[in-house]
């Protein structure tokens, strides 16, 4: 099984950075699945490596375990979802939330699993905006 995390980020932007970790077995394949940029600009960029040695992070949040064969699909997911820089105040942390509305729709994550919607729920409330 291969464990899947929301890493939180202190980076060099307003709001905090958030990505979708997923801790494959071999350090190589460690990966993080995300979007970049700044208001109306952002675009998909994974990122290879591990987030628990990034310098900013602030918290990985578990969500939950895959199969080793269910990575590639998860990715193939993070690549086609829609990147909204048309929707002013959209950023990196919508991304993750849409996301994990995609893996619930696709029946990849149960989301009435107990467990996984607390954890979702607490990333949930992590959601910083401007005012």
């Amino acid at each position: 099984m291969v464990e899947v995390y929301v890493a939180i980020m202190t980076d060099e932007g307003v709001l905090k950075h958030w990505a979708i970790f997923i801790d494959e077995p071999h350090e190589s394949d460690k990966i993080m699945l995300q979007v970049r940029g700044s208001d109306g600009r952002f675009r998909y960029e994974p990122e290879y490596g591990n987030a628990r040695c990034l310098s900013g992070l602030d918290e990985l949040v578990f969500l939950f375990d895959v199969e080793s064969t269910m990575t590639s699909i998860l990715k193939a997911i993070a690549r086609e979802l829609p990147v909204r820089s048309d929707i002013h105040g959209w950023n990196c942390q919508d991304w993750v939330l849409d996301f994990l509305n995609k893996l619930e729709e696709e029946d990849i994550i149960k989301g009435e699993d107990g467990g996984y919607r607390d954890r979702k729920s607490y990333v949930q409330g992590k959601v910083e905006g401007l005012v």
